[in-house]
């Protein structure tokens, strides 16, 4: 049994605790968040479980940990990384997994220098229709693609600060569109070292 600490009590931190609760594999052992009203709710929901305000807190607490999975916004992310590290816990991260590409790659080299395994969670790529388009392209079951156009449609409830702009834009983040660019270029793989140079030929 997989035993994971949950820190971010957001949107997407609230659908990884039912995913965690819901596994037959994985156990949801704290909740970590700064805001006590969020961890009251989430232990109103899934039960009386251990509640930090920190993730530091919380690794200096608890003796049996197996994962980390980061919900929260990406800010202060180094420190986190580095106390995940320290313990050798492995972390699912929420996209994005950091503020621009230079801190993302370093934090990568950080958890590669580690030993420790890093994944950042990019849910749409594992959607059925994603799936099976990328099915549909690999076999050419319509012919060779040769032209695509993009459309990520953000649809929020209005109620987040600065969201009601970009929405109406259809804005797109980057790492779905590089995704995009990837599957329908016919690449197979990518590192850090080359994304500045696939980035530029994204549109904005």
């Amino acid at each position: 049994m997989l035993r994971v600490l949950l820190a971010g009590l957001g949107v997407r931190g609230w659908h990884w605790a039912q995913v965690i609760q819901g596994s037959a594999r994985a156990e949801l052992v704290a909740l970590v968040d700064p805001a006590a009203a969020a961890l009251e709710r989430a232990r109103a929901e899934f039960g009386p479980l251990p509640a930090f305000e920190s993730v530091k807190a919380a690794l200096a607490a608890l003796d049996e940990v197996d994962a980390l999975v980061l919900a929260n916004p990406p800010l202060g992310r180094q420190a986190i990384v580095e106390a995940a590290i320290a313990h050798k816990l492995p972390l699912l991260i929420e996209k994005p997994l950091a503020l621009d590409l230079a801190e993302a790659a370093g934090l990568v080299r950080m958890a590669e220098a580690g030993g420790v395994s890093l994944m950042v969670g990019l849910n749409f790529r594992y959607l059925a229709v994603t799936q099976a388009m990328m099915r549909l392209l690999a076999d050419e079951v319509v012919g060779r693609a040769e032209f695509a156009r993009f459309t990520y449609e953000r649809w929020r409830d209005g109620r987040r600060a600065g969201d009601a702009a970009s929405d109406a834009l259809g804005a797109v983040d980057p790492p779905l569109r590089l995704n995009a660019l990837r599957l329908w270029a016919g690449a197979r793989s990518g590192t850090v070292s080359n994304l500045e140079s696939v980035l530029e030929h994204v549109p904005a």
